[in-house]
């Protein structure tokens, strides 16, 4: 789904526990969790705090709590996350120049 203003993202993302947001490396993974996480009113978590293991993540996935996590550096695992309804993930894309 694409989502175009704020208001829709914060209205989607506010129905979620956990949000992964991920893509490609310089795409702006990082201001934009940082951003989620203030808006949404949750903790936020770099890559770098689960040292970019799956396991931590895994282990985050099945821990309680509300999060938003930039893990760009994850995102060929990105298929391994168990279908889950409290958990979403943004996707973000670097345009590309004309």
């Amino acid at each position: 789904m694409r989502l175009d203003t704020a208001k829709e993202v914060i209205d989607t993302l506010s129905k979620y526990d956990k949000v992964i947001v991920s893509g490609c490396q310089r795409s702006g993974t990082t201001i934009c969790s940082q951003m989620l996480s203030k808006d949404l009113g949750c903790t936020w978590i770099d890559e770098t705090d689960v040292a970019n293991d799956w396991r931590e993540v895994s282990r985050l996935l099945l821990s309680d709590g509300s999060f938003v996590l930039q893990a760009p550096a994850l995102s060929s695992k990105m298929d391994l996350i168990p279908e889950d309804p409290k958990c979403a993930i943004v996707w973000m894309r670097r345009p590309k120049p004309e």
